[in-house]
C-alpha cells in the first residue's frame, strides 16, 4: 500500500490521505481525513497531469463539511439547602460537548453565576445565606443561573439551579430565674413587704440566634398581724405571698414566700446584775519552779452569788435569778524555806539551788476582795537532784555518690528491641564518737563516751535499673544512628546524687548494595520504507535496566533507571549505516531490505528491517499536486484524456479503511480520467 499524505490548508494540523496499492494500472484510490473539528467547511484542490504529456490534466476538488457543535450544561451543589444560621453553596458544572449529535467530551467547568433574593449572595462560584437571625420565616430560595462562554465555537450555554435556606422557626423557653424574698414582721406587730426579682426567659431559633423575652408579673396581698405582748414565742409562719410571671408564648410560672413573725424573746438576759453573796477562793501552784531556777503562776479564782434579771423583746422586766460568777482577789507569799523565792503578781520566781542537796517550800494565801473573811493558801516544795543534760556527737557524713556502670542499647537497622541498664553506685560514709553529757541540778556536768567513731561504704541502687525499646525496620530509608529512646538515671542516696543517662539506639541505615534487573535494548527507526529514489531512515537505539539499592536493613529502595547506548550494525545490499543513520541509495530493481541488529554484552539483541521500495519499470507515470506540490499518485497508461472538476462532499468522518464508501464517486472519476 502506498500513501501519499498532505496538510489540510485551514491550519489545523490535520492531514488528508491518498492510498492505493500499487499506482499502476487503473486503481481505485482512497481519499481519507480525520474527523472535521472546525466550524467551516474546508476544502483541497488536487491536479492530475500525465507525465509524458503534462498538458493532459484533470483538476480533483475534495470538500469536507463543517463540524455542528452542541452543549449540555449541568450544574451541581455540594449544598442544596443552607442552615438558617447561614452558610455557603459551592457550585459546580459538568459541560458536556456534542460534535454532530455525538458526545465528544465531558469536562468541568467554571461558570459564571448570577441570581438575586433575599438573603441570599452570589460571589464566584460561590451562594451564601445570611444567618436569619431572630427573624422568623418559612424556607426561602433563590435560583442560580449558570453561564458559560468558552465553548468550541463561542456558543453561550445557560442552565440554572435552585438554592434553599431552611426555615427559621422560634422555641420559647421556660422561665428562670426571679425571686421573692420578705423580712420577718417584728414581735410587736406590722405589714409584710415582699420583694420581687422579675424571672427571665430566652426566645431561640433555628438559626441559633436568640432574644430576651418580654415577662411581666403580679402578687397577692401582704400580711398584717398585731404585736405578741409580753408572750413569749418562737418565730412563726403567719401566711404567705404568691407571685405570677407571665413570658412570652403562652408560659408562666409561679413562686411562692412564706411570711414570719419574728420570735418574741429575751433580748438582755444580763439586765441589772448586782452581788448578793461572796464566796471561799480556790487556790493551786502550777509547774515550772525548778532546782536551777524558774518560775510558776498561781492559778486562784472566787465564786460569787450574782442576782439578774431579763428583758424582753416586749420591753417586760422578768424575776430575780442568782447565778455565780467570779470576784476579784488578793494574793500574798506567807512562807519562804531557804528565802530562794519571790512572788510578782500572780508568778513565782525560784532562783537556782546550787549543790544544795536540800527542799525549799513557799506557801502563798489568796483572800477574796468582797469579803477579807474569805481565804485560802497553797504550799509547794523544790529538791535538788542530779539528770543527763544532753548528748552529742554520732554525726554521719557522706562523700559524693559514685555512678554504676552504664551500658547501653543498639537495635539494628532491620529492627527488634534492645535492653540498657544501669548497675550499682557506691557512696562512703563516716561517724563521730557519741558524747554523753551529764547535769546535777547544781548545775555542774561531766562528759563521758557511750559510742566510738566508724566508717564504711555502701551501695547505692539507681532509680531506673534498666529500659527495654523495640523499633521496626528502617526499611529504605536512609538513616545515620538514631536514638530511640532514653532515660534519665539518678543514684540518690543521703542528700547527694550523681546522674547519668542510658540510651538505646538503633543502628545506621545505608545502601549497602544493588540488584539490577536484565538488559532490555529498544531499537526504533523513522521511517521503516524509504522511496525507491534513495533516502535516509534516523535510528534510535538505548538499553536500559532497573538498579535497585539494598539497606542494611535488608530492605530494597525505589529502583532507578540506568541506560547505555547499544553498538548497531547491519546487514543488507544497497544500505549503509553511519552515525545511526541508514541511507538507501537510488533503487532501479525490485524492492529490497536491510536488517539493523542492535546489541549489548549481557543483553538480548534486537533487530528492525528497514524497506526500499521497487525502483521504476519503464512505464509513463500521472503526477498529481496538491497546493502546489508535486507527488507520485498512480501509474496510467499511455492514453490520457480531460475531464471536468468534480467535488466531492464528505459528510462523516473518515478514519480507517473501511470508512471509504464516501469515495465511491472518485473511483468512477478516476476511471473516466484514465
Amino acid at each position: 500500500m502506498s500513501v501519499i499524505t498532505n496538510k489540510w490548508n485551514d491550519g489545523s494540523g490535520d492531514s488528508i490521505n491518498i492510498e492505493s496499492p500499487s499506482f499502476q494500472g487503473n486503481q481505485t484510490v482512497k481519499i481519507s481525513s480525520p474527523v472535521q473539528k472546525g466550524t467551516s467547511k474546508r476544502s483541497m484542490k488536487f491536479i492530475g497531469k500525465c507525465k509524458k504529456d503534462s498538458s493532459k490534466q484533470v483538476i480533483l476538488t475534495v470538500e469536507q463539511e463543517a463540524s455542528t457543535y452542541t452543549y449540555d450544561l449541568t450544574l451541581n451543589s455540594d449544598n442544596t439547602e443552607i442552615a438558617a444560621k447561614g452558610g455557603t453553596a459551592t457550585i459546580t458544572a459538568v459541560l458536556k460537548t456534542y460534535r454532530n449529535g455525538n458526545l465528544v467530551s465531558t469536562d468541568n467547568v467554571t461558570p459564571v453565576l448570577s441570581g438575586s433574593a433575599t438573603g441570599f449572595s452570589i460571589s464566584g462560584t460561590t451562594v451564601t445565606a445570611s444567618n436569619r437571625t431572630t427573624t422568623a420565616g418559612n424556607k426561602r430560595a433563590i435560583v442560580v443561573t449558570g453561564k458559560y462562554s468558552n465553548t468550541f465555537d463561542g456558543q453561550t450555554v445557560l442552565s440554572t439551579i435552585t438554592i434553599y435556606q431552611e426555615a427559621n422557626m422560634a422555641s420559647y423557653g421556660a422561665l428562670e430565674g426571679g425571686s421573692l424574698s420578705a423580712s420577718d414582721i417584728p414581735a410587736s406587730g406590722g405589714t409584710s413587704s415582699t420583694n420581687v426579682t422579675n424571672m427571665s426567659q430566652t426566645i431561640s431559633y433555628t438559626s441559633g440566634s436568640t432574644r430576651a423575652g418580654t415577662v411581666t408579673y403580679s402578687k397577692t396581698d401582704e400580711i398584717t398581724v398585731s404585736s405578741l405582748g409580753t408572750t413569749v414565742k418562737a418565730r412563726i409562719k403567719v401566711g404567705q405571698v404568691t407571685v405570677t410571671y407571665t413570658g412570652e408564648g403562652g408560659t408562666t410560672a409561679n413562686k411562692t414566700v412564706n411570711i414570719y413573725q419574728a420570735e418574741n424573746k429575751v433580748t438582755n438576759s444580763n439586765y441589772n446584775p448586782r452581788i448578793t453573796a461572796y464566796g471561799t477562793p480556790t487556790i493551786s501552784i502550777g509547774s515550772g519552779l525548778t532546782a536551777a531556777g524558774g518560775s510558776a503562776t498561781v492559778s486562784a479564782s472566787v465564786t460569787n452569788t450574782e442576782t439578774y434579771n431579763a428583758l424582753y423583746s416586749s420591753g417586760a422586766i422578768g424575776p430575780n435569778q442568782t447565778r455565780s460568777v467570779g470576784g476579784s482577789l488578793s494574793i500574798s507569799m506567807t512562807a519562804n524555806g531557804n528565802s530562794r523565792f519571790s512572788l510578782s503578781g500572780n508568778t513565782i520566781t525560784h532562783s537556782s539551788m546550787g549543790t544544795n542537796e536540800t527542799t525549799d517550800t513557799i506557801t502563798i494565801k489568796v483572800v477574796n476582795d468582797g469579803d477579807s473573811s474569805k481565804s485560802a493558801t497553797a504550799s509547794k516544795s523544790i529538791t535538788n537532784s542530779k539528770t543527763v543534760k544532753s548528748t552529742s556527737g554520732g554525726i554521719y557524713t557522706y562523700g559524693d555518690v559514685i555512678a554504676g556502670t552504664v551500658t547501653n542499647g543498639i537495635i539494628p537497622a532491620s529492627g527488634g528491641s534492645a535492653t540498657a541498664t544501669a548497675g550499682n553506685g557506691t557512696q562512703s560514709w563516716n561517724k563521730s564518737a557519741t558524747i554523753t553529757t551529764y547535769q546535777y541540778d547544781s548545775g555542774s556536768t561531766k562528759d563521758v563516751t557511750t559510742e566510738n567513731a566508724s566508717s564504711g561504704v555502701d551501695e547505692v541502687v539507681p532509680n531506673v535499673v534498666y529500659i527495654e525499646a523495640t523499633a521496626s525496620s528502617k526499611g529504605a530509608t536512609a538513616s545515620s544512628e538514631t536514638t530511640v529512646k532514653s532515660q534519665i538515671v539518678i543514684w540518690l542516696a543521703n542528700g547527694k546524687s550523681a546522674i547519668r543517662i542510658m540510651y538505646i539506639y538503633q543502628a545506621a541505615n545505608e545502601i549497602v548494595s544493588y540488584n539490577y534487573t536484565e538488559w532490555k535494548i529498544v531499537l526504533r527507526a523513522n521511517p521503516t520504507t524509504i522511496p525507491a529514489s534513495g533516502g535516509t531512515s534516523q535510528l534510535t537505539a538505548s538499553a536500559i535496566r532497573d538498579r535497585i539499592p539494598i539497606y542494611t536493613s535488608g530492605a530494597t529502595g525505589s529502583s532507578t533507571t540506568v541506560s547505555s547506548i547499544p553498538s548497531l550494525s547491519i546487514s543488507g545490499d544497497g544500505f549503509t549505516l553511519a552515525n545511526n543513520i541508514v541511507t538507501a541509495s537510488k533503487n532501479n530493481g525490485g524492492a529490497r531490505s536491510c536488517t539493523i541488529t542492535a546489541s549489548r554484552k549481557e543483553a538480548v539483541s534486537q533487530t528492525i528491517t528497514i524497506t526500499q521500495l521497487a525502483g521504476p519499470d519503464g512505464i509513463g507515470y500521472m503526477q498529481i499536486e496538491g497546493d502546489g506540490k508535486s507527488h507520485p499518485i498512480f501509474r496510467v497508461g499511455n492514453t490520457t484524456r480531460s475531464i471536468e472538476p468534480t467535488s466531492v462532499n464528505q459528510n462523516s468522518d473518515i478514519t480507517s479503511d473501511k470508512d471509504s464508501s464516501i469515495f465511491a464517486s472518485l473511483k468512477q472519476l478516476l476511471f473516466k480520467f484514465i
